[in-house]
């Protein structure tokens, strides 16, 4: 039984994934990238993903963005993502970052909201790090929230 036509074979088969990326950093602190791909999946499914963005840092200040787009054969699954994030070194010892990002999922009214915020010092051989993050309609689901926040502290000898 041959299956390298695309085609899928057996009970669980799926097919193959292909993908392509080009990325330019022709512009002096710039990272501007793009990229396509299929993903087979059971029962002869397909994904169709795609993805672009960009990210630029001038002196300490990094900013970047990027939209993604999910597109799936299954009724009412296609999703698409919005992220922006921004991150600033204030020091060689301290950095300080934000993150958000929205997901739109095609049958659902309700999006999934992402936020983040970030903190790092390190002082010879000693690092502490902390984050909080939190979520609202996770996975598209009215009221599914979480929040997570950590304090690490680490010592290397």
């Amino acid at each position: 039984n041959e299956s390298d036509d695309g085609g899928t074979s057996g009970g669980g088969g799926m097919k193959s994934a292909s993908a392509i990326a080009i990325q330019y950093t022709g512009i002096d602190g710039a990272n501007i990238f793009a990229g396509t791909g299929t993903k087979g999946a059971a029962g002869g499914l397909e994904t169709d993903l795609d993805t672009y963005g960009f990210t630029y840092t001038m002196g300490g200040i990094t900013v970047g963005a990027q939209r993604s787009e999910t597109d799936v054969t299954a009724a009412n699954s296609d999703i698409t993502k919005t992220a922006y994030g921004i991150a600033f070194a204030v020091n060689d010892n301290l950095s300080v970052s934000y993150g958000t990002s929205e997901s739109e999922k095609d049958g659902s009214t309700t999006d999934q909201e992402l936020t983040g915020i970030s903190v790092g010092y390190s002082m010879g051989g000693i690092s502490i790090k902390a984050h909080a993050n939190e979520g609202e309609n996770v996975a598209n689901t009215a009221n599914n929230e979480f929040a997570h926040t950590e304090i690490a502290v680490s010592f290397a000898f």
